[in-house]
């Protein structure tokens, strides 16, 4: 696994792993997802979309934990 490279990936890294779902962490910083303000303030729909672009979205309870 990559290790955060900016303070960006470094706060996703660690909500990550919190939720304990650091599997997901390479997934995001491919698809251009270090924001981790985006995922606070996105609305339900874009905020789905997120979860499949990263695989998360059939995995509910992963998304719930998140």
């Amino acid at each position: 696994m990559a290790l955060p490279r900016t303070l960006g990936e470094l706060q996703l890294y660690r909500v990550l792993q919190r939720a304990n779902l650091l599997s997901y962490y390479e997934t995001f910083i491919q698809q251009g997802g270090d924001d981790v303000q985006q995922l606070c303030e996105a609305g339900e729909e874009e905020f789905l979309e997120i979860m499949a672009l990263v695989g998360m979205a059939t995995k509910p309870l992963h998304v719930r934990r998140l």
